[in-house]
């Protein structure tokens, strides 16, 4: 109660109110909070999109569909627009039909007006960016205390960019706390592009993504957040990775071509990965932590073997259809067996598929059909119409088999095991009325897993609400409703329901100081036993950046009451660039954190911050040697960007 009393007191100091950044990043991140892998997947894409922002003069329309918030409509409105003006500006934007003011601020990061390339594009100017970061937390686990973990406690973190023209080359060095600096993980790419008829040419890691995702999928995807984003097909591509994150992606070498009216790419792969093998060499379960601080993780590490290797054409008789043919193949095991036979054997597991896309005056319907090496299809459909200048409405189904699906795939709206039969119907709904831009999903699926004696049945229900006020003061607000249901084993229904909502408003003043709140709560029941419990969490942030001085502070405050890890919260931190971290609310407590940025000089910039979550009453968490003693749980994060 004490908790609740404290929320109600913030409540009414309406200048005490939680500022959302200037791009809604969440919107795009995964709806299950703890999915790491997937949080680190968006973080890596945001990083490469403003990198690589695309280019208003010579984007065609799956490059623009690759802009987060940005409508097939709206990219439609951006071409038609081009085919009157030539674009020199960015702010050009401004002047299209469909681009609010704030969507304009929210797709700048990733547009970009270059000018022509000279004769010697490969010889252009070189630019680099250096990240460095070091994290230091406290307590420690116990397994600092007992010797279990092998490495110091500080998580470090270093990121190198180098780019000249056509060409560039980057790495990313990271160590997680516990491990020893010799087990971290180290990933980069070399990449060569835009030379007659070669599109890129990459050496190292990088990812792929073809037609809907059911053969090749990009991993390093926006797609796991349950949007629009989920309905668009994928323009082919493949790009370079460095990244921390120590699976999803490909390690090996990658071209792809484009001529006239084909394009197309080709790779290869082979590298080593993490996972539990029994004694025959067959991997019995992957291994996606990338911890690797006792000698059990480290077991684990690099154990197994992939080699991979596939591509795709695509063919553009015209502007508005596209044809993609995409194949892979892929084999995992010990590193012995693999070596010996890379792509053949009882363990190799094949997949090839034919996707389509029709686009015209803001319509696109898209599918992909696809088999793999068991002969187990499946196929995938969608539609995106506009129903008015503002408003775009999309539906797909899906239907897969158990046992279908590409060992590179990922298709949108399909859950990940693979073993399970799904089929699925997926609505959407997307517009703007005025101020206020609304958008909806409702997806429905069923689960029949041959080993279980029952089925599965979903619905996820979403929408999200956003509102300009007046110049400076927005409105949000979020509605979730997921519902699980199925038979178990004596005939008795068995479900699960989950109702969050969330309700917030920023407010800024004097173009320095942005202030806000936001509110969230949610209910988990579980029928019929009547098990789950409840949530609530208000935030409230402040972020304040002069203008005639170069430092920024942005600070947050939340306070939390969650009875159960069945109920818990979730309120993404991504103010630190380059990271975004969601640790899990539950209990009742506090959490809080400073960030203080500055630029001693036109070429650095430095970022510190201090974070800690307070649970009063509690003596300890974790079991093992992750547990940790006392209420307390702080880190510390330095980092340094240096740009030459």
């Amino acid at each position: 109660m004490r908790t609740l009393r404290l929320i109600a007191c913030f409540a009414a100091v309406p200048f005490l109110l939680s500022a959302q950044t200037e791009m809604e990043t969440d919107e795009l991140l995964p709806d299950d909070g703890s999915d790491e892998p997937a949080i680190q997947a968006v973080t890596d894409e945001l990083q490469y999109l403003r990198e690589h922002p695309v280019d208003l003069r010579t984007a065609n329309y799956g490059d623009l569909l690759r802009i987060p918030f940005l409508s097939p409509f709206t990219a439609g409105a951006i071409l038609m627009h081009r085919d009157t003006v030539q674009f020199v500006s960015v702010e050009q934007l401004k002047d299209v039909r469909l681009i609010a003011p704030d969507l304009f601020e929210r797709i700048v990061p990733y547009v970009t007006v270059t000018e022509a390339a000279g004769d010697d594009p490969f010889f252009a100017p070189v630019t680099a960016h250096l990240r460095v970061r070091r994290k230091r937390s406290a307590p420690l686990p116990a397994g600092f205390r007992n010797g279990a973990y092998r490495g110091t406690p500080e998580a470090l973190y270093q990121r190198m960019r180098v780019k000249s023209g056509h060409a560039e080359a980057a790495m990313a060095l990271e160590k997680d706390a516990g491990e020893s600096v010799r087990h971290g993980h180290a990933s980069g790419y070399a990449a060569f592009g835009e030379a007659g008829p070669v599109r890129s040419f990459i050496v190292g890691d990088f990812s792929v993504s073809a037609g809907e995702g059911m053969v090749l999928a990009r991993r390093n995807g926006t797609t796991s957040a349950m949007t629009m984003q989920q309905l668009r097909s994928r323009a082919p591509g493949v790009r370079g990775v460095a990244s921390s994150a120590e699976s999803g992606a490909l390690r090996g070498a990658a071209l792809s071509l484009e001529r006239g009216a084909f394009g197309g790419a080709l790779f290869l792969s082979a590298k080593p990965i993490d996972a539990t093998v029994d004694s025959a060499g067959d991997i019995t379960s992957p291994y996606t932590s990338g911890l690797f601080r006792t000698d059990t993780e480290l077991r684990r590490r690099r154990s197994a073997f992939e080699a991979a290797a596939g591509g795709w054409l695509t063919w553009s008789p015209g502007e508005e259809w596209t044809f993609t043919f995409s194949g892979a193949a892929l084999r995992a095991g010990s590193s012995d067996a693999i070596r010996a036979r890379p792509l053949s054997g009882s363990g190799a597991s094949h997949a090839a598929g034919f996707g389509w896309t029709w686009r015209s005056r803001g319509w696109e319907c898209s599918g992909e059909g696809a088999v793999n090496g068991a002969r187990k299809g499946g196929w995938t459909a969608a539609v995106l119409l506009p129903l008015a200048s503002r408003i775009t409405w999309a539906v797909q189904h899906r239907s897969f088999p158990a046992g279908s699906g590409s060992p590179l795939g990922a298709p949108s709206g399909r859950r990940p095991n693979e073993r399970v039969a799904e089929t699925g119907d997926m609505m959407a709904l997307s517009g703007r009325f005025g101020p206020v831009r609304l958008e909806g999903v409702l997806d429905r699926y069923a689960l029949s897993d041959p080993a279980e004696p029952f089925d599965t049945r979903g619905l996820d229900a979403f929408c999200t609400v956003e509102a300009s006020v007046n110049r400076g003061v927005k409105v949000n607000g979020r509605m979730k409703w997921r519902s699980v249901s199925g038979s178990g084993t004596d005939g008795a229904d068995v479900a699960r329901e989950q109702v969050h909502l969330r309700i917030g408003y920023s407010v800024r003043s004097g173009g320095s100081l942005t202030v806000g709140q936001r509110f969230e709560r949610t209910v988990v029941t579980r029928v019929p036993t009547g098990a789950g419990g409840s949530g609530v969490l208000s935030s409230m942030d402040a972020r304040w950046e002069p203008n005639d001085v170069p430092v920024a502070v942005t600070s947050r405050i939340v306070f939390f009451d969650a009875g159960s890890y069945d109920s818990r919260l979730y309120l993404y931190e991504s103010d630190l660039p380059g990271s975004v971290s969601n640790p899990p609310l539950y209990g009742r407590g506090v959490r809080w954190y400073v960030l203080v940025s500055a630029l001693p000089v036109r070429s650095m910039t430095l970022a510190l911050r201090y974070a800690e979550t307070v649970k009063p009453g509690v003596t300890g968490s974790g079991s093992g040697s992750d547990a940790m003693e006392g209420p307390y749980d702080r880190d510390i994060t330095l980092q340094a960007d240096f740009s030459f």
